[in-house]
């Protein structure tokens, strides 16, 4: 009887409250002494001075009541109400209702009265030990706090997180440690998701202190969502992308499913919607990652309080969106060694196809750039294809200092495509031939040329020649066709081609065999 009573008299109080405000009462009437405030027979407040009737008096009187409405409400089974109404606007006294949220365990209420009032370290602390050190509060959790113990006290961290404004940086990034610990995918979805998003030299620290193998999903991810460019990020990528490819190289299969599957990650956060929440919102498949929009239009999680709360259903990348990286990098595979997934399977498959079968590569573009609809490709998954991708299209890649990371015999391919880009065709040819013995691949890239000169030939577009960066172009194709067919054995052409340059094309191919 006493709540809702309490609660109708709160509706007539908030009604006033927006009409004294848009009245703009007199600053002079906040000199007055105290009064004597009573409600009147129809709900409305009336007093022996007038400063009852000002916002300040006004306040003062809502928060009698909704610090009443917080006692009454703890005597209560849990509804929820309470949550409810301290997430909105309230005028709780903060110092009491601090005292009797926490004799009660309330924790979770106790959180979302800090955060209305701008009290985020207390807040947020309050959150992390909820998550991380349950059993260290004095009085055990009771509520909705007892579902915050991990998983769901990250999330609700991160929802803090991203509702906070820039200039409280500080704070932002010693939470975001232990988030990012915790669960890297909450982590970066905090990290991406402020609103305006936080400078890019703030966050790689962060990455490098607490979740260094997650930092090419966050360049990849901001690079998609507009928020960092090609110049910024390429280098770095490419360090990253190297070491990961050299590792797949020395340890096979394993090794790039387990990097398909923590780079996917980045097509799940890029396919979510960066959208506000409350930090404890009514939806409770909304308490883990925030939900993404399907293809269908639809949602798909599994996110309730005290489960994983891993989101499920194909990424847009095609790829599983059970996609939840290990922290230390493996594969994520389940006790008896299999795959833990189908996308983890799928990935399996296409890192084993990879080196005996290499993907031909299009002809590059005039003004080549890792643009985002470049990075959603399907062919996107292991490190290898990433770095592969990158190398062959990026202008601020520099193919000399990538051929100076590779060893003898590493990475052979990446080292052809860096020849490619120099101009170096007959080292190109060779690697292919007698270092690859892919012949099938060394005329695909004399293929690239033949095409490429085809269409400038009849004015379909430019000339495609790969020189220094200093703008020296390299051989041309013609050139090195030319060359190759001239040191050539007549017998070394090819009897089918269906031109004159393509037969020399063929005859390179042939000259570089021999």
């Amino acid at each position: 009887v006493v709540v809702p009573y309490l609660l109708s008299h709160r509706t007539r109080l908030l009604s006033q409250l927006e009409d004294a405000a848009a009245a703009g009462s007199s600053s002079n009437s906040m000199q007055n002494g105290p009064s004597s405030v009573r409600p009147t027979a129809n709900g409305t407040y009336s007093s022996s001075s007038s400063k009852a009737k000002t916002p300040e008096g006004l306040r003062l009187i809502a928060t009698v009541i909704d610090t009443a409405i917080l006692r009454a409400m703890l005597l209560q089974p849990d509804s929820g109400a309470l949550l409810r109404l301290l997430q909105q606007t309230n005028f709780v006294d903060l110092e009491d209702g601090e005292s009797v949220l926490t004799s009660a365990g309330r924790y979770a209420e106790l959180a979302a009265l800090y955060q209305y009032n701008r009290r985020h370290t207390e807040g947020l602390r309050l959150l992390q030990q909820l998550s991380q050190h349950p059993g260290s509060l004095e009085v055990p959790a009771d509520g909705a706090a007892v579902d915050l113990k991990g998983l769901p006290g990250v999330w609700a961290a991160v929802r803090y997180l991203t509702a906070m404004q820039p200039q409280e940086v500080d704070l932002i990034q010693e939470h975001a440690g232990w988030i990012l610990e915790a669960d890297p995918e909450a982590g970066l979805e905090a990290l991406l998701a402020m609103n305006p998003p936080l400078d890019i030299d703030i966050v790689k620290p962060l990455l490098e202190a607490h979740a260094p193998d997650f930092t090419a999903v966050y360049l990849e991810s901001a690079l998609d969502l507009g928020l960092a460019t090609p110049r910024e990020v390429h280098s770095e990528l490419l360090l990253i992308y190297l070491h990961m490819a050299l590792e797949e190289e020395r340890e096979g299969v394993k090794s790039s499913v387990a990097h398909a599957r923590q780079l996917s990650l980045t097509d799940l956060l890029v396919s979510r919607p960066h959208q506000p929440l409350k930090l404890f919102p009514d939806d409770l498949t909304q308490w883990g990652p925030t939900p993404r929009t399907s293809q269908t239009g639809g949602t798909s999680s599994d996110t309730r309080p005290g489960t994983s709360g891993r989101t499920s259903g194909d990424t847009q990348g095609g790829t599983s969106g059970d996609t939840q990286a290990p922290q230390d990098g493996t594969s994520g595979d389940t006790q008896d060694g299999t795959p833990g997934d189908t996308g983890a399977a799928a990935a399996a498959a296409a890192a084993a196809s990879r080196k005996p079968a290499a993907v031909q590569l299009p002809s590059r573009p005039a003004s080549p750039l890792l643009t985002p609809t470049l990075l959603q490709t399907p062919s996107r998954r292991d490190a290898y294809q990433r770095l592969r991708e990158l190398v062959y299209s990026s202008d601020y890649i520099d193919p000399e200092y990538v051929l100076s990371k590779l060893g003898q015999g590493q990475l052979l391919e990446i080292r052809a495509l860096m020849l490619e880009r120099l101009g170096r065709h007959r080292e190109a040819l060779s690697v292919y031939i007698h270092d690859l013995n892919r012949t099938d691949l060394a005329e695909q890239y004399c293929d690239r040329f033949y095409e490429a000169g085809l269409a400038a030939a009849v004015g379909v577009g430019p000339v495609v020649t790969i020189g220094d960066q200093d703008g020296t172009s390299g051989d041309t194709a013609s050139d090195a066709a030319g060359d190759s067919a001239a040191a050539a054995a007549p017998s070394q052409g090819s009897a089918s081609a269906a031109s004159g340059d393509r037969q020399q094309q063929n005859n390179a191919v042939a000259a570089a065999a021999g």
